[in-house]
C-alpha cells in the first residue's frame, strides 16, 4: 500500500513545479483530482471556481500529500479557507449571534483593519469568507474586498444586510465575488433569530442579484430538529436562480438558542434526503457537517494512499478565523476567547501553525468544537 503512495508522491513532485504554466485542461484535471481527495477527507470544495483558485487548491492539496507521512491527516501549508471578521459593528441584534458584535461598538471599530486584509491577500489562501459584525455596514469594506479580489482570492461575503449598493462590484468581479445569504430556519424562525424582515431581505437580495444575471448562494444552518426549513429553501430555489447551497449545523451558539440536537441516524438520513431534493434542480449542495464526515466510510483508494478522513469539523484542520483586530482562532465561534487566540503580530503561516496546535489541544471529537466550547454572548 505504501508503494502506491510513493508512486503518487513521485508523480506529484514532477507535476507541481509545472502547475503554474500548465494548460487549463491539465489544471482542471488536477483540480478534479484534488477536489476528489478533499471531499473524501472531509473538505468539500465547490465544483466551479476561478482558474487561479483552481491552481492554488491543486498546489496546496498536492503539497500536503507530499509533506504528510503515510497514515496521518493531511497537513496543509496554509488554510484552504480563512474567515475574516470585517469589524465587530453590526446594526442587527441576531438572537443566534456568536460574535461580540453589536450597534454599540460602532465608535470603536466600525472600519476594517486593512493590514489583515493585506496579509491574507499576500498569502496562498484560496478562499476568504468575510463575516462580522455586519460586513456590508463596515467602513472601508469595498477597499478591503478589492485588495483580496485583485490578489486572486475567491471571496464570499456572509451578510444579513441589503446587497444593493454592491451590485456593480459583484458584476465586475462576477467570477470571484459572491454574497452568501444565511437561512437559519423557516421564515418565522429566521425573522425571530435574525431580526425583522431578515427572510424578506434574503428574497430581495436574490431578486437583485438575479436581475444582474448573478446567481444567489445560500448557507442553510440547521439550528434545531425542524427540517421544514428545507421547504422554504425549496420554494426559494423554485423562484430564484441559486447556484450553491451549503448546509451546516450550529447548535449551542448564540444569545438565546441552546438546543441540543444530536445528529441521530434518522435525522442524518432526513438531511441527506433534503439535500438530494434540492440537487434535482441542478444546484450544487454541500453537506458540511462533522457528524456525517465521521460516519462516512473510507474509500479503498484513500486507504491505499494512507490518507484518513478528518473526523471532526474544519476548524484548525483546513480553516482559520481572524477577528476584526487580526487575532487568529481555529473557529469563528471561539472569537473573543483569549485562551484560543493567536496574536496578530505573527505572520499568517506562523498563526496557522499555532492555530493547528490549539486545535490539537482541543481534541479531535466528532462534533463542532465551537458548539462544545463556544464563549456564549449575552
Amino acid at each position: 500500500m505504501r508503494l502506491l503512495r510513493q508512486t503518487t508522491n513521485a508523480l506529484l513532485r514532477s507535476a507541481l513545479p509545472d502547475l503554474g504554466e500548465a494548460q487549463i485542461e491539465t489544471v482542471g484535471a488536477a483540480f478534479g483530482w484534488a477536489r476528489w481527495i478533499a471531499a473524501r477527507v472531509g473538505m468539500p470544495l465547490p465544483q466551479h471556481v476561478d482558474e487561479a483558485v483552481v491552481r492554488s487548491i491543486a498546489e496546496i492539496v498536492g503539497r500536503a500529500i507530499l509533506d504528510t507521512e503515510y497514515g496521518s491527516p493531511l497537513r496543509l501549508e496554509c488554510p484552504l479557507i480563512v474567515t475574516l471578521a470585517a469589524s465587530d459593528y453590526c446594526p442587527f441584534a441576531c438572537a443566534n449571534c456568536y460574535s461580540h458584535s453589536g450597534a454599540g461598538r460602532a465608535a470603536a471599530s466600525a472600519a476594517i483593519k486593512a493590514e489583515t486584509f493585506e496579509k491574507v491577500a499576500r498569502s496562498k489562501v484560496p478562499f476568504v469568507l468575510i463575516t462580522g459584525g455586519e460586513p456590508l455596514a463596515t467602513a472601508g469594506i469595498e477597499d478591503g474586498l478589492e485588495v483580496l479580489l485583485d490578489a486572486g482570492n475567491l471571496v464570499r461575503v456572509s451578510t444579513n444586510a441589503s446587497v444593493a449598493r454592491f451590485l456593480d462590484m459583484a458584476e465586475r468581479y462576477r467570477s470571484t465575488l459572491a454574497f452568501v445569504l444565511p437561512i437559519w430556519g423557516t421564515r418565522q424562525r429566521q425573522n425571530e433569530r435574525r431580526g425583522a424582515r431578515s427572510f424578506e431581505r434574503v428574497e430581495e437580495n436574490l431578486a437583485a442579484l438575479n436581475a444582474r444575471g448573478l446567481p444567489g448562494r445560500l448557507l442553510v444552518v440547521v439550528a434545531d430538529d425542524d427540517l421544514s426549513l428545507f421547504d422554504e429553501v425549496h420554494d426559494l430555489q423554485q423562484r430564484f436562480r441559486i447556484s450553491t447551497i451549503r448546509v451546516g449545523r450550529k447548535l449551542r451558539v448564540g444569545r438565546l438558542d441552546d438546543v441540543d440536537t444530536p445528529l441521530s441516524s434518522v435525522f442524518a438520513r432526513g438531511l441527506i434526503v433534503q439535500a438530494r431534493r434540492l440537487q434535482r434542480r441542478g444546484v450544487e449542495v454541500l453537506l458540511d457537517l462533522p457528524e456525517l464526515r465521521a460516519r462516512r466510510g473510507v474509500p479503498l483508494i484513500q486507504k491505499l494512499l494512507g490518507i484518513p478522513n478528518y473526523q471532526s469539523c474544519s476548524a484548525g484542520s483546513w480553516m482559520m478565523h481572524f477577528d476584526h483586530d487580526g487575532a487568529a482562532y481555529p473557529c469563528f465561534t471561539l472569537e473573543g476567547a483569549r485562551q484560543f487566540s493567536v496574536e496578530t503580530a505573527l505572520s499568517l503561516g506562523d498563526q496557522w501553525s499555532r492555530v493547528r496546535e490549539v486545535r490539537a489541544a482541543l481534541g479531535q471529537g466528532d462534533v463542532c468544537i465551537g458548539e462544545a466550547r463556544s464563549n456564549r454572548k449575552v
